[in-house]
């Protein structure tokens, strides 16, 4: 038994070299000054040590971003296309798909009391609720009378390029809120650009008049695509719609 122990401890050693420690020292250097300065690969590398506690994660960090073509596309794959990187577990996929909805419930959560004044502070808002979402969806704000959110949350999902606003659930929340007195929905067009369709116009119409019906102000639809929006309310062609 002492033989066999002995030459597990000269593995081990082997092993280690220029890598011993190298954990520590990342972690210490996060605490220190956080992601500021690290590359792309080292955030990946740091937070596989999560779920992958005993292989270079640095060697994994770079092949997911070799073969996703880029940090942000990590995150946006799916965990079948994640499981297919050699040395990508399920769990660790897992891991990795848990970032972004983590990211847009912390934004959300984080924004309960803020007040969104302005076409340009929804704009910005919704841009950073879709982030990473690949599939159209329709999520909507509901605001009392001095723009601070009440709520926030997804109405509906289609797929890539098309989705039914689902006025019902819309208007359940509204009444679930006393205080509303305005709601801003907005949708995304993954890959497309943020300027509204004919069905989008049609269907922001209808919006105005079934809330307008309850006593409550549709005051913006925003269309986002990648960090790019349009504010149909603050747009000279679809002001008059919401009666600016």
């Amino acid at each position: 038994m002492a033989i066999i122990r002995n030459k597990e401890e000269g593995q081990k050693k082997k092993s280690g070299g220029l890598h011993d420690g190298h954990r520590d020292r990342m972690r210490e250097k996060f605490r220190k000054s956080g992601f500021d300065n690290m590359h792309p690969h080292e955030m990946l590398e740091m937070l596989l040590y999560y779920s992958v506690p005993r292989k270079d994660t640095n060697e994994l960090a770079h092949s997911l971003i070799d073969h996703f073509g880029s940090f942000a596309a990590v995150f946006e794959a799916s965990e079948d296309e994640l499981v297919k990187v050699p040395g990508i577990t399920q769990n660790t996929a897992t891991l990795i798909k848990m970032i972004l909805p983590l990211s847009r419930v912390y934004h959300t959560q984080s924004n309960k009391a803020d007040r969104l004044n302005s076409p340009k502070e929804c704009g910005n808002y919704f841009v950073k609720m879709f982030e990473g979402y690949l599939n159209e969806r329709v999520m909507a704000i509901y605001l009392d009378n001095r723009c601070r959110v009440l709520c926030s949350e997804a109405v509906c999902e289609g797929d890539v390029a098309q989705v039914v606003v689902n006025f019902r659930k819309i208007v359940e929340t509204a009444m679930k809120y006393p205080l509303t007195s305005a709601v801003v929905i907005a949708h995304n067009h993954p890959g497309g650009i943020a300027l509204p369709s004919q069905s989008d116009i049609n269907a922001t119409q209808e919006l105005i008049k079934t809330l307008g019906a309850i006593g409550i102000n549709l005051v913006d639809h925003i269309i986002v695509a990648g960090d790019d929006y349009t504010s149909m309310a603050s747009s000279q062609a679809f002001k008059r719609m919401f009666g600016g």
